[in-house]
């Protein structure tokens, strides 16, 4: 993760303003509008290390070298330049890193599967990127996890990359729409007899049940999850 210091702030400030508006340089980014804005004003404190050295830096580093100009504060490695996507796995040991579109709860809920495959969806919301190991497949995304009902094993702030499209197995931990209510939520999902579950990753938290005959089409769709970036420190802090 980067550290969002002033001059990174003094930066995207600038770069807005050349770009035309901070939805511009959204764009120009990758990431979404209100992502930006919440770099630029210190209510977001950290950007993801991939998109911070892919997109960020080689867009806003002119406005970083001006803002050291002006007297602004940047960290030790705010004016490095960073290797490309395949130098820098390189340095992780070879290990390739594939960029996937990431989405919130909300946006999720509003996905509708008879229209398009959910990666497409997912682009369409203008969301930001995350990179992780697994090479995706078509309608494969990322979810970032928001509130605390995922902890302790998914803190707030986790990003899980979902294979939409693919069908569940018996105790994968799962991405579902709930029919009825139309809520998305993130279970341990398992299958015995008849009936079948959806059980919180949380001690204590909410779970579904119903049987697989009298309980045909409870849930409108289901993924599982395949991987996850959690944030250690985050999770260090659960109480």
């Amino acid at each position: 993760m980067k550290e969002i210091d002033e001059g990174i702030r003094a930066a995207l400030r600038e770069a807005a303003l050349d770009s035309g508006s901070v939805l511009s340089l959204s764009k120009r980014f990758g990431v979404s509008h209100s992502t930006v804005i919440f770099w630029e004003n210190g209510r977001t404190k950290r950007i993801d290390g991939d998109v911070w050295r892919e997109k960020v830096l080689p867009i806003i580093e002119p406005y970083l070298k001006k803002a050291a100009r002006g007297g602004a504060k940047l960290s030790t490695d705010g004016m490095a330049v960073y290797n490309s996507r395949r130098e820098h796995a390189s340095a992780l040991g070879g290990a390739s890193l594939y960029e996937v579109p990431v989405i919130g709860l909300a946006q999720a809920a509003g996905f509708d599967p008879a229209l398009e495959p959910f990666d497409a969806y997912a682009k369409g919301c203008g969301a930001e990127t995350a990179f992780f190991a697994t090479e995706p497949k078509s309608g494969y995304f990322a979810l970032k996890v928001e509130g605390r009902s995922m902890e302790p094993d998914f803190p707030e702030g986790t990003l899980i990359l979902v294979a939409g499209g693919e069908f569940v197995e018996n105790g994968d931990i799962v991405v579902a729409r709930i029919r009825e209510s139309g809520q998305v939520v993130v279970k341990r999902h398992s299958s015995g007899g008849m009936t079948l579950k959806l059980e919180s990753l949380k001690p204590g938290g909410s779970s579904f049940e119903w049987e697989k005959a009298s309980g045909r089409g409870f849930l409108e769709w289901m993924h599982p999850v395949i991987e996850a970036k959690v944030d250690l420190r985050a999770r260090r802090n659960i109480a």
